[in-house]
């Protein structure tokens, strides 16, 4: 295998805070200065299983000539932003095309775009040279249709005249008796502007009328049927469905022509979009029902999808996947009957296509229209381009070509049919003065011109192949006074520039349209479009249109063609100078389990409710003896203070409230002496902006009532503003929590559910979105009432009774919270999870809370695998976020650790118990010095676990412990149930009891990889990746598996290491089965104690 191309990029968001989404951080490309030879290193996952993953590290060397890399150096080109923990990010792109379109100065490529109106440019130009859709920077007329794959090929039609796919008539299509009609379709509009026909046998002018399947404008659906080929009889459904403009759904109509009772039925139907034809389907309305029994007409009229009247008629815009004629119904009216035409597109496998063969055995035809926008068939990304559609990029002089500046401009195209003249593909070029463009010339063929405001020069190359997706292009050599066009194929028909000098100008450069003008539009399938400063050579050419030859049929789809090998944040600028003379930056980065380490935790309550960044938020947890309590929210208010009303009652703060698991949470008791005597909350007047005509507003508060509270009615919280009469408040009902909203004159109240003077913590919430006033009780609505009542806003809060000393609460209280929205009923419950301190929530939704509660809601990738583990409550309180993610750890035994993309991801106990091999990598290729062990070092043959309130349990291997001595292992795990201590224990021991074969790592040059593993290959194996090492020179034993646990690169200009730090795949760990004869015999290896 030849050395593969590093193709590395460095980039730094030199903008972003550490608090920032990874994944839309802004980022600075300084490849150019990074210094190879003096090694990149990167290190992420553990050592071995026994150890946790600690923070991964990276150091990397740059070029700092200039002191851009410089902290405080107010000269640096990236002044003032050289800061520490700012995020860095090493990527390779694994296609060496990709790579070398990346180096384009200009570069879109639907592939890795999306329907943003903004297409970011993949180029070295960054995001100044950004392409904008049509005239403006939102949706308008002249914008292409951006036609996305996502695995599924289907044809897209326009809605312009003569693009409609087609089957010949047969008399296997002329049913004249019941029919099932279907389609697969995602119009564009559901309530288009013109009646739009899903598929049709339908001619007026040779009176072949059969039927029509069509949406009118109101959306409702139609089927218009002819008995005798003239006369048409239309059934509307009586109501339109609610469909999504570009979302596809499943449609049918069904005719009984004979009901029984001296008429005929007309059904609608529709269902959730889904690959096969659905076995459940919702009626549109009611039946239609039409007297006079009816038959279908049998006409010659071909079988049309997306249009009727031989294609010129009610054509429609949208993609569609599948259109199917059935003969006869279903039961009750349901669509069924046998399919005799199943006209799918899936079967479709390339953008060239003009006719393929239906499962049903029928030849489907595209039709193509001679001008506008044309049927395209979608197997991979695209933009439709026709009539008056174009991209935009502003004027830049990165596109703009000197006198002595070489080019290379590249258009990926498909066009259809015969080709207008003068359409322009790209062009920067107003008519008059200097510039460039690609376009067509008089007769259709493809061209190029060039102009320095006086001279020029063109060339043209043949017509594009109709149908082939053709890369074209301009390329001008000014070293070897050469200019040329490319047209579909590798080799350029060239000329020289003669005495055409500089062609800078200051117009914007345009793709589909000529530059600064409306007119010479090009109609075209748009894939991708590359602007060069350098005039591309033979070779990179033809690896450039091999590439596309061989992608135009791939589903991938991504945001860049590069992949991340390492993310994470700089902790040190370390400016000094090689050799003394040469100012070089070496910075030392670590990734984001660094930043989970340095998480201090809170309570978990706190840790919730502050996430939502509420406006006010009292915890309540202040000092013994204090007589305010302190506002935590990032709004600056009063304090609390305790306030008398009569005589008697206390208010102490430091009480141990148990809140949760965090024993060190301490609460406010506020037992009084009755309703109108002991202490309260409250504050002055604060004029909050935050909570000023908001249209939405949740008060929440975490309350314990004793058992032997009286059933009264008291009031708990209440935010109030009383100069305008704004009032919500919890109120307590015989104990039982409502909520009173008052806004103006107008006073609401909910209906009380349970009372909870049940000796428990209970959150309780009262919420208001400008609708609906409603109570949740531990996360579950316990009264709504409509409040159509305008905006609330609020200055005053209250806990332990009204504002004025009256209706006294009794009990404790903890986490009093307001926030300017109506929380969603998802972050409620999240809230109310605090009290149990979200007991019984799997190993995964933990590790997901955490991350999202220590880093962000980015932080934790989305994971396909299935827990094993139930949590208990664990004390967050004090406590770092990566000791909580380890006890998670510990109870799934499976890590948590850092993606190559920058995020935490956690796999399931069983993607260690039953993972497949996922590569397989020579011994010949590993490094020499690679040795496989058996060794004692590692066994475990008794495991002791116990949880916070539960058993201890001991499993335990006599047999191994005869061999080895006795090797213990113990812990807490913070599990729900005393079977997971036993699975756990027994897992470890059965796993690790005896020695098996191991080799701490691996090590691969990819430089030096054999042909059948390819540097790309090797780079996917990642933490928690299966090798299997092959040829193997141990004996009989030819092959190993590993685990990998860690990843380890070194990188120079010829040389990329990468070390797996490596775990034996081991086959055993199964669960805990009373009375198994090796295991869990009670009292012999499995011991439970208190």
């Amino acid at each position: 295998m030849s050395k593969p191309q590093l193709n590395l990029k460095c980039e730094i968001g030199f903008s972003a805070s550490p608090a920032s989404d990874i994944s839309t951080v802004s980022w600075t490309d300084v490849t150019s200065y990074m210094r190879l030879q003096d090694g990149i290193s990167l290190s992420r996952g553990r050592q071995d299983e026994t150890q946790q993953v600690g923070a991964g590290t990276a150091t990397f060397s740059f070029n700092n000539r200039d002191g851009r890399f410089t902290p405080g150096d107010t000269s640096g080109a990236y002044y003032p932003n050289v800061k520490l923990r700012r995020p860095i990010r090493l990527s390779r792109c694994a296609n060496d095309a990709e790579a070398l379109l990346s180096n384009a100065t200009f570069w879109i490529d639907a592939a890795f775009a999306s329907s943003s109106q903004t297409v970011s440019n993949l180029g070295t130009g960054g995001s100044a040279l950004d392409a904008t859709l049509g005239s403006t920077s939102g949706a308008d007329s002249n914008d292409p249709k951006w036609l996305p794959y996502a695995g599924t090929a289907y044809v897209y039609l326009p809605g312009v005249a003569s693009n409609y796919p087609s089957v010949p008539d047969a008399a296997a299509l002329d049913l004249t008796g019941d029919l099932t009609v279907m389609c697969r379709v995602a119009l564009d509009d559901w309530t288009p502007s013109a009646i739009q026909c899903l598929s049709s046998k339908f001619i007026t002018s040779t009176a072949n009328r059969s039927w029509e399947f069509r949406v009118q404008t109101s959306g409702t659906i139609e089927l218009i049927t002819s008995a005798d080929g003239s006369t048409a009889i239309t059934h509307t459904s009586t109501v339109a469905p609610t469909l999504t403009d570009g979302t596809a759904y499943w449609l049918a109509a069904t005719i009984d022509v004979d009901n029984g009772a001296a008429g005929h039925d007309v059904r609608f139907f529709y269902a959730a979009d889904s690959a096969s034809v659905p076995s459940s389907w919702t009626q549109i309305g009611s039946t239609v029902t039409t007297a006079g029994t009816t038959s279908i007409f049998s006409g010659s009229a071909d079988f049309l999808v997306g249009a009727t009247v031989g294609g010129g008629t009610r054509n429609a815009a949208g993609k569609f996947y599948r259109a199917t004629l059935a003969n006869g119904i279903g039961a009750a009216g349901v669509p069924g009957g046998t399919t005799v035409l199943d006209v799918d597109t899936s079967l479709l496998t390339s953008g060239s296509a003009t006719s393929w063969t239906t499962t049903t055995g029928q030849v489907v035809s595209i039709n193509r229209s001679t001008s506008g926008r044309k049927a395209a068939v979608v197997t991979e990304n695209k933009w439709l381009l026709g009539t008056d559609d174009y991209l935009e990029v502003a004027d830049n002089a990165l596109l703009d070509f000197g006198a002595s500046d070489s080019f290379t401009v590249l258009a990926v195209v498909r066009q259809w049919g015969t080709v207008a003249n003068f359409v322009r593909y790209v062009s920067k070029y107003a008519g008059s003065g200097a510039g460039w463009e690609l376009l067509t010339n008089g007769s259709g063929g493809l061209q190029t011109d060039i102009y320095d405001g006086t001279n020029s020069a063109s060339r043209n190359n043949g017509t594009i192949t109709a149908g082939a997706l053709s890369v074209i292009g301009v390329k001008g050599d000014r070293t070897g006074n050469t200019f040329g066009i490319l047209n579909g194929t590798t080799a350029f028909t060239t000329t020289g520039f003669g005495s055409v000098a500089d062609l800078s100008n200051a117009q914007p450069m345009r793709i589909g349209v000529r530059s600064g003008t409306a007119v010479q539009y090009g109609a075209f399938e748009l894939v991708a479009v590359a602007v060069f400063r350098s005039a591309l050579s033979a070779a990179q050419i033809t690896a450039i249109s091999d590439y596309y030859a061989t992608r135009a049929a791939s589903a991938t789809s991504t945001s860049s063609p590069y992949s991340p090998v390492w993310t994470g944040y700089i902790e040190e600028w370390g400016n000094g100078w090689n050799q003394g003379v040469q100012p070089v930056v070496q910075v030392r980065a670590s990734d984001l389990m660094a930043r989970v380490a340095n998480r201090t935790m809170d309570t978990l309550v706190t840790e919730e409710q502050l996430y939502d960044t509420p406006i006010l938020f009292y915890p309540l947890n202040d000092s013994a003896g204090s007589i305010t309590a302190g506002n935590q929210s990032t709004t600056s208010v009063a304090t609390l203070a305790v306030t008398q009303a009569g005589t008697g009652g206390t208010a102490t703060f430091g009480t141990t409230g148990l809140l949760g698991a965090d024993q060190s949470a301490t609460v406010l008791a506020l037992p009084r002496s009755d309703a109108s005597n002991g202490k309260y909350l409250t504050q002055t007047y604060n004029p909050l902006s935050g909570l000023a005509a908001v249209s939405g507003v949740t008060l929440e508060a975490y309350i314990y009532l004793p058992v032997s509270v009286p059933a009264e009615t008291v009031r708990a919280v209440e935010l109030a503003r009383y100069a305008s009469f704004d009032l919500l408040a919890i109120d307590l009902n015989a104990n039982a929590p409502q909520v009173t909203l008052t806004i103006g004159s107008t006073t609401v109240t909910t209906t009380a559910g349970s009372a909870i003077n049940d000796g428990a913590w209970h959150h309780v919430a009262a919420w208001y979105d400008g609708a609906n006033v409603k109570c949740y009780v531990d996360g579950v609505e316990t009264g709504s009432s409509a409040a159509v009542l305008g905006t609330f806003t609020g200055s005053i809060l209250t806990v332990g009774g009204k504002n004025n000393g009256t209706t006294l609460a009794n009990g404790w209280f903890a986490g009093v919270a307001a926030y300017a929205s109506a929380l969603s009923t998802t972050r409620l419950a999240a809230h109310a999870a605090g009290v149990t301190g979200a007991t019984g929530e799997s190993s995964l939704a933990r590790f997901q809370r955490i991350a999202r509660l220590a880093i962000g809601s980015w932080a934790a990738s989305s994971s396909a695998y299935t827990a094993s583990a139930t949590m208990c409550a664990q004390p967050f309180d004090g406590s770092s976020a990566s000791s909580l993610l380890y006890q998670v750890s510990d109870a799934e035994i499976a890590p948590v650790y850092v993606t190559p993309s920058g995020t935490l991801a956690w796999t399931g106990r069983a993607q260690r118990t039953s993972a497949a091999t996922t590569t397989e990598v020579s011994a010949t290729i590993v490094a020499s010095s690679t040795g496989f062990t058996t060794t004692d070092a590692l066994v475990v043959n008794q495991a002791t676990y116990t949880r916070p309130n539960g058993a201890t349990v001991t499993v335990s291997d006599a047999a191994s412990q005869a061999l080895y001595g006795k090797v213990s292992q113990s812990g807490t795990l913070y599990v729900n149930t005393d079977a997971q201590l036993t699975a756990t224990a027994n897992y470890v021991v059965n796993s690790r009891s005896t020695p098996q074969l191991r080799t701490g790592s691996l090590t691969v040059d990819l430089h030096t990889a054999d042909a059948t593993t390819s540097a790309t290959t090797l780079l996917a194996v990642d933490v928690n990746s299966v090798v299997r090492v092959t040829s193997v020179p141990l004996g009989s034993i030819t092959t190993v598996d590993v685990f990998v646990e860690g990843v380890n690169d070194y990188i120079t200009p010829n040389s990329w290491t990468r070390t797996w730090n490596t775990s034996p795949l081991r086959a055993g760990g199964q669960a805990w089965v009373l009375g198994s004869s090796s295991y869990s015999q009670l009292g012999t290896t499995t011991i439970l104690g208190a």
